[in-house]
């Protein structure tokens, strides 16, 4: 049972595609998260042109900025986050609905198997007794 599920590859893809799923599921709460963004910006112009804008232009500028924002309301967002949870329990299910399927054909094969041989056991049983039962009768005659 353990090997027809470790080899089987419609599971590995199920499985597969779960890993995916939860990575969906990551970045639709991403949304939710805070965000920081910065920029930094420097810029240099020749002396000679610095000098020709009568302190307009810095000859050295560096400007700087950050940014801190967090969404204190956002439906789509969190509708979008709990359909892929949602979508994420159905990738689960689905696999595990596909393990199952998997061990069921394996044990039945497996019990099929049994049977099979117990008959040819019993088959090879009834030819040797009618084997002996012929080798009797012609000793009787």
């Amino acid at each position: 049972m353990r090997g027809s599920v470790s080899t089987n590859l419609d599971l590995a893809a199920a499985n597969l595609d779960v890993a995916a799923g939860r990575e969906d599921v990551h970045l639709a709460r991403a949304n939710l998260l805070p965000e920081i963004d910065s920029r930094l910006t420097q810029t240099w112009i020749r002396p000679a042109t610095a000098a020709a804008s009568l302190g307009q232009q810095p000859q050295r500028l560096l400007e700087g900025a950050a940014t801190f924002s967090v969404p204190l309301y956002a439906e789509q967002a969190w509708a979008g986050y709990s359909s892929q949870q949602s979508l994420q329990r159905a990738r689960e299910a689905q696999r595990d609905q596909l393990r199952l399927d998997v061990v069921l054909d394996a044990a039945t094969a497996f019990l099929t198997t049994l049977r099979t041989q117990t008959l040819a056991d019993v088959q090879r049983s009834n030819l040797y007794r009618t084997r002996s039962n012929l080798e009797v009768a012609r000793l009787r005659e």
